[in-house]
């Protein structure tokens, strides 16, 4: 059996890599000139860049630690604990939000947690959940804290009236404190929420990408990038792409693309597909000063007057080898709905913003770098569902397997991306066993 794989991010990567472990004959075609998608870093100037955003490691699969544990050698990885932080008038809060109650004044506490009761009574009394993400974030957190940190940072981050958004994607991803641990943290004592991710792994050298690199290095040879493919057509039971054929073929490109690429679609799913929205984010990478660098993981700046960034990652904590030796950096987000000019004038005001917060002495910068990542954000607008099952079941009958974040529009981190490629790759298989 010989797959094409269209897509060279860590889900073409990965489902190569296991194919080729089961002995298929793969080709892998990367139409970026450097492999990787959105797990690439740069070098710059001494400098680690994660070129799409700040990444940690870390997974509640057994199968995917121990896979990870098995290519990476003990001292590769750097387990940090995490401290993740919310900027708010000059004071940092500690995340989750509600179990940072703490942190805010008394005065603002109380309609914290009263909203948050309220919220809670309403539930236990039946009320019905709401069918667009701004109604679902009263009916989760209560007033007082969606008007602190749940509105102004969603809507720095989606760029969208929240009321446009559905609420499917919410489950697992905006876990639930308990009752007790907000009020508790509302008295005065923080507690912890989100503990899945209370420890990360980070590669020691290589940025993030040292994982996509480990993962790619048995089929590297089998990455054909700076390779765009423009035409996928079934022939009898081949494939050909552009030209060449193939038993089987797996797409991780995004479907609106694909939508343009591959043949055979009715015109519905097709339409679905071209239909599905998605968020750009443009990473900015500061080299600072070592006195700047705070004991934080990653900083959440929620309200329009704080500037575009919606997170800074503090990089050079996650690994000595981020920084040159008496150097630390910052990295930041910024989400955009379609193209953002970035240019000197763009960095320098940015730079200066985070001067201005406190983040870095403008005047000991001695870095500023970018980068614009099209595909960035999954955008769940309320008639999400519908046209993703259209487009998903509309590519899988022409016989062609989507796979990915975008390729089949699963809000997946990179854990979540391998599991789904092997998944795929054992249903590949028995499919062809089967035939």
């Amino acid at each position: 059996m010989r797959v094409a794989i269209v897509g060279g991010g860590v889900s073409g990567a990965a489902a190569a890599r296991f194919l080729a472990e089961a002995g298929v004959a793969v080709d892998v075609f990367e139409r970026e000139a450097l492999a990787g998608g959105l797990m690439r870093s740069e070098l710059v100037d001494g400098y680690s860049f994660d070129i799409s955003g700040g990444h940690i490691l870390y997974s509640r699969d057994q199968w995917y630690n121990a896979f990870i544990d098995r290519i990476f050698r003990e001292g590769e990885l750097v387990t940090s604990r995490r401290n993740t932080k919310i900027l708010l008038d000059g004071r940092l809060v500690h995340y989750p939000f509600e179990n940072g109650l703490a942190d805010l004044p008394a005065e603002e506490r109380l309609p914290c947690v009263l909203g948050y009761i309220r919220a809670w009574a309403a539930r236990e009394a039946g009320a019905p959940v709401p069918d667009n993400f701004h109604d679902w974030i009263h009916y989760r957190f209560g007033e007082g804290i969606c008007r602190a940190f749940m509105l102004p940072y969603n809507e720095k981050i989606w760029k969208v009236d929240l009321r446009e958004l559905g609420v499917d994607w919410v489950e697992g991803r905006v876990p639930a404190a308990p009752l007790e641990d907000v009020i508790r943290s509302g008295l005065g004592a923080r507690t912890e929420g989100y503990t899945h991710q209370i420890a990360f792994r980070y590669p020691h050298r290589g940025g993030f990408q040292a994982i996509y690199d480990r993962i790619a290095a048995p089929i590297r040879e089998r990455i054909h990038t700076g390779v765009t493919v423009r035409h996928i057509e079934r022939r009898g039971q081949r494939f050909a792409v552009d030209g060449n054929l193939y038993d089987k073929v797996i797409s991780t490109i995004p479907l609106p693309e694909l939508a343009g690429v591959l043949t055979g679609w009715d015109s519905a799913a097709r339409a679905a597909a071209r239909a599905l929205q998605h968020r750009s984010v443009t990473s900015v990478l500061f080299g600072i000063d070592a006195e700047s660098v705070r004991p934080i993981s990653w900083l959440y700046v929620p309200h329009a007057a704080q500037g575009p960034c919606n997170r800074v990652t503090y990089l050079s904590n996650y690994s000595p080898q981020n920084a040159p030796a008496g150097r630390g950096s910052i990295q930041a987000e910024v989400t955009h709905a379609g193209p953002l000019a970035v240019d000197n004038g763009f960095l320098a005001g940015l730079c200066q913003r985070f001067h201005e917060l406190g983040l870095l002495r403008q005047e000991r910068v001695d870095v500023r770098h970018h980068h614009c990542n099209e595909w960035g954000y999954i955008l769940f607008d309320r008639d999400f569902t519908r046209k993703r099952r259209l487009a998903v079941e509309g590519v899988e009958k022409t016989g062609v397997l989507p796979l990915g974040r975008f390729g089949r529009f699963d809000y997946h981190n990179s854990d979540q991306c391998v599991i789904a490629a092997k998944a795929a790759v054992e249903r590949l298989l028995a499919e062809a066993g089967a035939g």
